[in-house]
């Protein structure tokens, strides 16, 4: 059974607005209670963009993540 992530309005998906997560961008100052959500994103094989130091700490994680700027080509500001 493929893991599938539905955008949800309280208990309910609306019809015609199940979306399966493909990719997801993470950039914080604070880095507290975000390895385990990344975990969560690697294990469901959503692929994760990224800048500067939050960069860092997930490839320092063993995380791989997608640089914004390679995506962009504007440099990031860390």
């Amino acid at each position: 059974m493929e893991n599938q992530q539905k955008i949800k309005i309280g208990n309910r998906v609306p019809l015609g607005m199940e979306k399966k997560i493909k990719s997801a961008l993470i950039s914080v100052f604070y880095k507290d209670g975000l390895e385990p959500l990344a975990k969560t994103l690697q294990k469901l094989n959503i692929a994760i963009y990224s800048t500067g130091g939050t960069q860092k700490f997930l490839e320092d994680l063993g995380i791989p993540c997608i640089s914004v700027e390679s995506v962009t080509g504007y440099p990031s500001n860390c």
